[in-house]
């Protein structure tokens, strides 16, 4: 809120659209913010541009506070003098958002311990929620801030879910820019993917609408002869010249009402897809992150509004070829608070999501038990098959983990967590890393939700998700 007199500046962070194209095709897109007490504002306006001999980078970073001061000019000489796709911005301290979601497209952050320990609570706990998701944490110096030093188990890179945190004592300018570019290319660029791949499960099932052609065809050749010659000649014949006023808007009517109805026949009302996801459980910071892929064929559509929960974001992922709705069609997308409406959805097309969402839980599964090693989990879904990996290394599996009841773990081995991986590899690729990452980590736990419904986020409800896998991974809480 905003006393009446004054101003206020707000950041707002935005998902921007980096489509993908025919080679050396362009698109256009613009961005516009409104709400109460202003006016409709045009933010940005920009053109994305995917394949020819453009390259796009595939990583993001962020310089904060002191350590951008210095380097960032630095970096702009290092990244033209190696040839490097490399993009980022220089942020205050104030820009970090407190909302894990916002980072989403951030690989690497580059800050000074100083600097680390003037984060608020919230920011602070974000940026180790983006970590966990696969972020890379640079501190300018040779020790860690305390809030950081808690995460360390040993000398050199720290490990925090699926990212790391890096120590490295560098001067700011050009030292720290070619020790940028030069890492920026080893950073795993999983977290985000402009477009991302598309997962071979969800690519499989979900093809595109096939249009009734000689349907269409037989039904123009008798529309044509309805409202021409029998209308002229037989309807409203000579002498009743004036029946022309009633009978050609009647058969116009009944014509639309056909073609809607071999429409409908054929595609249905409301749509089906396929959905995979993965979620990461963080029992040291109270929360679960879901990242869900989902693509739907729709039929007829009487609505295509939705909402999602709070701190989450959704992106639409536009293919070339992938419905009757080309890339190339002009679309709006709107954004009011968790409201979704426009063209997130349209009749007879392929739409394509990608939803991140970071949400407050208290569920985990804990290890209660060292002898026999025992676990019970408090989430409302059952894990078939369930992985464990201690702090030793060892591995223990559990064939079936279901809620509030203790289980206890059978020894297991690297072939069966590989064979368990190689299954997963079809949920995609961001899915197949983020397991993996997670199955080689002392202290975690992967597994398949068999009922993934319980888990996904609910979007638009006329789509029938026939066709859905999910995976968890995880901190185990002591």
């Amino acid at each position: 809120e905003v006393e009446a007199g004054q101003s206020r500046s707000y950041l707002i962070n935005v998902p921007v659209p980096l489509q993908q194209h025919t080679p050396a095709e362009s698109q256009g897109y613009s961005i516009d913010i409104s709400g109460t007490g202003m006016t409709l504002q045009n933010v940005y306006s920009g053109t994305s541009r995917w394949g020819g001999s453009t390259r796009v980078s595939e990583q993001f970073i962020l310089l904060v506070g002191e350590a951008s001061e210095k380097t960032w000019g630095a970096i702009e000489d290092a990244k033209n003098a190696s040839g490097e796709a490399l993009t980022g911005s220089r942020v205050d301290l104030a820009a970090i958002p407190d909302n894990p979601i916002s980072l989403s497209g951030v690989n690497g952050i580059w800050i000074t311990p100083e600097d680390y320990s003037k984060f608020s609570a919230g920011q602070s706990a974000a940026v180790l929620s983006w970590i966990a998701r696969g972020g890379e944490l640079h501190i300018t110096g040779t020790s860690l801030p305390s809030a950081l030093e808690t995460l360390r188990r040993g000398e050199g890179t720290v490990r925090h879910g699926l990212g790391t945190i890096h120590t490295a004592d560098f001067e700011a300018g050009i030292p720290m820019a070619e020790h940028i570019v030069a890492h920026v290319k080893n950073i795993p660029p999983h977290l985000e993917k402009l477009p991302p791949p598309e997962p071979p499960l969800i690519k499989a099932y979900v093809k595109k609408p096939n249009t009734p052609v000689i349907a269409i065809m037989l039904f123009s050749v008798l529309f044509a002869a309805v409202i021409g010659p029998i209308n002229l000649f037989v309807l409203a014949k000579r002498g009743k010249r004036h029946l022309l006023f009633f009978t050609t808007p009647a058969i116009s009517l009944i014509a639309s009402g056909i073609m809607l109805g071999i429409i409908i026949f054929g595609d249905g009302v409301g749509g089906e897809g396929a959905r995979v996801g993965f979620v990461f459980s963080l029992p040291s910071q109270n929360e679960m992150q879901i990242y869900q892929h989902q693509r739907s064929r729709t039929g007829v559509l009487t609505r295509t509004g939705f909402s999602i929960p709070e701190r989450s974001y959704t992106r639409q992922i536009p293919r070339y070829g992938s419905g009757f709705n080309q890339h190339n069609d002009p679309s709006e997308l709107f954004v009011t608070g968790t409201k979704h409406s426009g063209d997130w959805f349209r009749s007879r097309s392929v739409p394509e999501q990608v939803i991140e969402s970071a949400i407050p839980s208290r569920a985990r599964i804990e290890l209660t038990s060292t002898a026999p090693l025992t676990v019970v989990s408090s989430f409302d879904v059952t894990l078939e098959p369930f992985f464990y990996r201690d702090e030793s290394g060892g591995l223990w599996k559990a064939d079936r983990l279901a809620q509030g009841r203790r289980t206890e773990l059978v020894a297991s081995t690297e072939q069966e967590v590989t064979a368990f991986l190689e299954d997963c590899a079809h949920a995609g690729e961001r899915i197949h890393q983020s397991l993996t990452a997670a199955s080689s980590l002392p202290g975690y736990f992967v597994g398949t939700v068999t009922k993934p419904s319980d888990i996904f986020i609910p979007t638009l409800s006329s789509i029938s998700w026939n066709k859905e896998q999910c995976y968890f991974a995880g901190e185990v809480a002591r």
